[in-house]
């Protein structure tokens, strides 16, 4: 059971990063709620808890000035490009 998890919380804390990413955006810079990405999710704020403190550790996400900041977001692509 330790792969299946091991290959689960990597796919999640992605598209954790992706949300918070897009969200972001789409607010001007203010990224979602642990309690509103758990909503989004179905999951425990524990656990989107820990997937953000993983991806803090990883360099994508930091805390500026007691807010959530996205630090690392090159390998997104944009959903669309309009013109």
């Amino acid at each position: 059971m330790s792969s299946r998890r091991s290959q689960k919380g990597p796919l999640v804390r992605d598209q954790i990063f992706e949300y918070i990413c897009r969200t972001a955006k789409e607010q001007r810079g203010i990224p979602p709620s642990v309690r509103s990405m758990a909503q989004a999710f179905h999951r425990g704020e524990t656990t989107v808890r820990w997937h953000v403190n993983a991806l803090i550790m990883e360099g994508k996400l930091a805390w500026t000035d007691g807010r959530l900041m996205v630090v690392d977001a090159e390998w997104i692509e944009p959903p669309y490009v309009s013109l």
